[in-house]
């Protein structure tokens, strides 16, 4: 059996590698290695893979979760950063003779709902990221399901439903926003530091889940990217149009310039810079 064929959709997912005429394996590695990181509340850890996907080498660490105060939970991104690379570095050193040069793709699992704030320019984050578990945010999400407005486009869903019966007016008659979505980390923030939505003004902010911003620091900040199965927490997807729901972002108030492009999960990410592991040919995969 072709490598191709046994490992199926994780080429096309994690392959990062120079490819033409639809080729996705480098014909100068012969026995090419999958890097894994899964990113967790309480660790995070890195694994390589052979093309049997046996594990050749791990490495974990433990994370340091900062409570500021009640309902708060976060990472601190500098300290976060450490560790995701230290991880992959102990799992490579630990690899041996397998080296950096052997290594053609790289996947990310990760905390979804988890929301940093950063700038686009500079790389200075504005904020520590902001766990799924902080409610902290609940007053929005509370406001949010009694206002006027959505109760109103609940009860319009509801009354249209039985005439027009579709899926997304279904979804809209009952529409519950949650505490943990994205969209309400992100106003509260913007209420904690308001000068960040000057920052939106000027075309500076870039905001994103965990993935995003791990993704824009590995290509060397150059992607602003999530993938669907991220996006679909945030609160602001419309998974009936496969893309940022206008409605959603506007009624809120969150412009969708800070918004990152969104990419199959089973798609082709980015390329991790050079400077950071050497000369890793590793795309990224994020779920």
């Amino acid at each position: 059996m072709s490598l191709r064929s046994k490992v199926g959709s994780l080429i096309r997912l994690t392959s990062n590698l120079e490819h033409t005429n639809g080729s996705y394996l480098s014909s100068t590695i012969k026995n090419p290695y999958i890097l894994s990181v899964d990113i967790g509340t309480s660790s995070i850890r890195a694994y390589l893979f052979s093309k049997t996907f046996q594990i050749i080498s791990s490495s974990q660490k433990q994370q340091t979760l900062h409570c500021p105060e009640a309902h708060g939970y976060e990472f601190e991104p500098e300290e976060f950063w450490f560790k995701f690379l230290n991880v992959i570095h102990e799992t490579i050193e630990s690899a041996k003779p397998v080296t950096v040069h052997d290594i053609t793709r790289l996947g990310i699992s990760t905390l979804r709902n988890s929301v940093i704030v950063w700038d686009r320019n500079t790389g200075e984050t504005y904020s520590n990221i902001i766990l799924w578990n902080d409610s902290r945010s609940n007053i929005y999400t509370t406001s949010t399901n009694s206002s006027f407005t959505w109760k109103t486009i609940r009860h319009v869903a509801k009354l249209i439903h039985p005439v027009i019966q579709t899926a997304r007016l279904s979804t809209l008659s009952n529409l519950e926003f949650r505490t943990q979505m994205i969209a309400f980390k992100l106003l509260w923030l913007f209420e904690k530091k308001p000068h960040l939505i000057q920052y939106v003004h000027e075309n500076r902010l870039l905001f994103g889940c965990i993935e995003t911003w791990i993704v824009w620091k590995l290509t060397g900040e150059h992607e602003h990217v999530t993938d669907v199965s991220c996006a679909s927490s945030t609160g602001l997807y419309d998974p009936f149009q496969a893309q940022w729901s206008t409605l959603l972002c506007k009624n809120l108030g969150i412009p969708m310039k800070l918004l990152p492009t969104i990419k199959p999960t089973f798609g082709l990410f980015g390329k991790c810079h050079s400077n950071l592991f050497g000369k890793i040919n590793s795309c990224l995969s994020c779920r």
